[in-house]
Parts: C-alpha cells; sequence; structure tokens
C-alpha cells in the first residue's frame, strides 16, 4: 500500500507539471500572438518597417523632448520616390514591391539605433534623426543617401536607377504637432 500510495503522489505531482507546463505554453502563445498583433498594427507589411502610426507616436515624443531639453535638436527627411508608378507600371506590381522593400534595406543602413525610418505611403518613405547636432550632420546624411541612390538595382533582370526628392526639417521646439512637421517637411 505504501508503494502506491507513493506512486500515486508521483502520479499527481507529474500531472501538476505537465499542467504548469501547457499553461507556461498557452500563456507563451497568448503573449507571442499579442507581440505579433501590436507589430502588424506598427509596421508596413510589405518593408516591415515602421508604419506612418508608430512614426507619429516618435514624432510626439520628441516634440515633447524638444519643449522640455533645451538642447534637444532632430531632424525629419520626407523621402518622395521620383518615377516609381513609371518602374511600377512598366516593370509589374512585384517588381514595384521588391523595389520598395530593396529601398527599405538602404536606408536603414544610413541610420543610428535610435533614429528611425517609415514608410508611410506608397512611395514616401520618412526618417527622424533623433539627437543631432544640427543641420549639418541631417545634410551628410541626405548626401549619403542620395550618393546610395546613383547605384544601380537589378530588378527583373533591368538595371534600375531610381531617385529622390527630399525634404529636411530641423526641428527644435517650435513645433506642437507630428502632423504639422510631416506636411512641412512634405513641402520642403
Amino acid at each position: 500500500m505504501g508503494i502506491e500510495h507513493w506512486a500515486l503522489g508521483i502520479g499527481h505531482w507529474a500531472l501538476g507539471i505537465i499542467n504548469r507546463f501547457i499553461q507556461t505554453c498557452l500563456s507563451n502563445d497568448r503573449k507571442q500572438a499579442q507581440e505579433l498583433i501590436i507589430h502588424n498594427a506598427l509596421h508596413d507589411p510589405l518593408t516591415d518597417l515602421p508604419n506612418r502610426t508608430l512614426l507619429v507616436e516618435r514624432l510626439e515624443l520628441s516634440i515633447n523632448r524638444a519643449k522640455r531639453i533645451e538642447t534637444y535638436c532632430y531632424a525629419v527627411l520626407f523621402l518622395d520616390l521620383d518615377r516609381f508608378k513609371v518602374i511600377n507600371d512598366s516593370l509589374g506590381h512585384l517588381a514595384g514591391d521588391q523595389l520598395l522593400k530593396s529601398i527599405a534595406q538602404k536606408l536603414k543602413t544610413h541610420l543610428r539605433e535610435i533614429d528611425l525610418v517609415a514608410r508611410i505611403d506608397g512611395d514616401e518613405f520618412v526618417i527622424l534623426l533623433e539627437d543631432i547636432a544640427g543641420i549639418e550632420k541631417a545634410i551628410q546624411i541626405t548626401e549619403r543617401i542620395i550618393k546610395d541612390f546613383q547605384t544601380p538595382l537589378i530588378l527583373n533582370d533591368s538595371e534600375v536607377v531610381i531617385s529622390t526628392s527630399i525634404g529636411i526639417v530641423l526641428v527644435t521646439k517650435d513645433y506642437s504637432h507630428a502632423s504639422d512637421l510631416l506636411q512641412h517637411a512634405d513641402t520642403c
């Protein structure tokens, strides 16, 4: 009887461990699903870059930081790909999608960890350069991006060179809303 009682106790103990393991797995699956939902809500599905929603959140944080910290300065670069529609129409939408993915990767190579590049619409990208020394730094990064864009890309066995128009806004504490800042960067 003692051995049977001991075996029964081990069985309950093992069931408890299995139960906790299953609950942990379910909890981890739920947590991963929530993280995926949040990620998808804040990122562009094609390029996996942050989307307009995440960009606006980051811009609002920068706007507030600039109001609190006298020396804080940041810049916003608004990029619009030139002749993207022509490339998309002539080489096809799959090639256009591949081009956007390639551009996203190119842009990320020019940024620091604290900076952000977002795809906000079709062929429009915005770069947030956090905590920069001045307009010279924003201009240096812009010049590197323009030079990088001169390197041809291969799409559907065709060599493609794409250019971009870039508006630059150096921001201090003058802005109150991210939408105003984006509009100003788009029209520069």
